[in-house]
């Protein structure tokens, strides 16, 4: 199965800094998680090869027989970034983010602002969970932020 992100403003995506400097895509490689109602059901994988604004996630979408009953509800629930233990009761989402992000100069770290999607179809609108702060160096030579 297949499902279309874009970033819920219709504007901006995801984890790369565009050359212009204002536009945030969806890097290469990207996953999320997805399930359907309460039913977990793995990993989904992007499948475009150069930053984009919309990607195509593609993977195996599992779910119970019983599920229908959600036909005009949204059922649909992915949550960036992808990890094995992302949870989703129906209702909620329970997600897991490291402590530790790693980004290179120009760039945001990959994994990091978690987003949340749900929909009754499989084109999602992904919306950022909490904020995060950019800030810029201007002394060679430094490795770390804490």
């Amino acid at each position: 199965m297949t499902f279309t992100a874009t970033w819920a403003t219709g504007e901006d995506s995801r984890t790369i800094l565009a050359d212009n400097g204002t536009d945030i895509l969806w890097s290469a490689g990207e996953s999320i998680n997805v399930f359907y109602g309460s039913n977990y059901s793995g990993e989904f994988t992007s499948l475009n090869t150069t930053p984009q604004a919309s990607v195509d996630f593609s993977g195996a979408l599992t779910f119970t027989m019983g599920a229908q009953e959600l036909e005009n509800e949204p059922h649909y629930w992915a949550i960036y970034p992808y990890n094995k233990n992302n949870y989703c009761d129906g209702q909620s989402v329970t997600l897991t983010v490291s402590q530790y992000q790693f980004g290179p100069s120009g760039t945001f770290s990959d994994k990091f602002f978690p987003a949340v999607a749900t929909g009754v179809t499989p084109d999602l609108a992904f919306y950022n969970v909490c904020g995060g702060a950019r800030f810029s160096l201007v002394t060679e030579g430094v490795n770390r932020v804490v």
